[in-house]
């Protein structure tokens, strides 16, 4: 590709980006009326996937949010719906990866919860790198079940990320015979029907609507 053809499809997708964010906060806006609730639960809800889960291969834990979504795989792991739980987290963190301090701590805040709950060594499983967007976790996913011979997961995600990883594992793992099932871990304090109540929320809605419209967006040209 040219450099003036990547130049111009940078400039699109930065114009698509801004319009997704005007329109964010035109919706907020608009929300301010009569119909002010709806708009906003049914601004948060699209953001929301869940799927009816049954026992798969594999909990796959995309990191980010602390040890919640962890928790959450591990009482799904706990409830026999999978005998092995994979984290996208690296089991070694070289010294000049990108957001090292931030990675080691959630590796060691994971490690504290699997062993609070006893979770087996043997039914744990790392990354062998970091990984910086819920597509290259769907990308690492598609690779791990492959080469172990597994033909189903349940990916656990943060809430509101929840429709992207959905996009994203249908988008990196085409194949019909590997099952992907998403399970989004909720932090009790919002929801699709609240968020707009509390400032963490307002943030990652923003947040998701930007990542949702750029991965997309990048979709059309590629991979995100």
């Amino acid at each position: 590709m040219s450099r003036a053809a990547a130049s111009k499809r940078r400039r699109i997708i930065k114009r698509l980006i801004i319009g997704a964010f005007l329109f964010f906060a035109v919706c907020v806006v608009l929300a301010a009326g009569p119909f002010r609730k709806s708009i906003l639960v049914e601004m948060g809800s699209m953001l929301v996937y869940e799927s009816e889960l049954a026992p798969c291969d594999a909990l796959v834990v995309l990191s980010g949010g602390g040890t919640l979504r962890l928790e959450k795989a591990v009482a799904l792991y706990k409830e026999g719906l999978a005998p092995r739980i994979l984290l996208t987290l690296p089991e070694v963190i070289a010294e000049d990866a990108v957001y090292h301090d931030l990675l080691m701590r959630e590796k060691m805040m994971c490690q504290a919860v699997l062993d609070l709950y006893e979770i087996p060594q043997e039914s744990v499983f790392w990354s062998d790198q970091a990984h910086y967007s819920t597509y290259s976790e769907a990308v690492f996913l598609s690779q791990w079940l492959k080469e172990n011979n597994l033909k189903s997961a349940i990916a656990v995600s943060g809430y509101f990320q929840s429709g992207r990883a959905r996009w994203s594992m249908k988008r990196a793992i085409p194949e019909r015979w590997i099952k992907v099932l998403i399970a989004p871990a909720s932090n009790n304090m919002y929801s699709a029907t609240d968020w707009w109540k509390h400032e963490e929320g307002l943030i990652m809605v923003e947040n998701e609507f930007l990542k949702n419209t750029y991965y997309r967006i990048k979709g059309l040209f590629g991979t995100p």
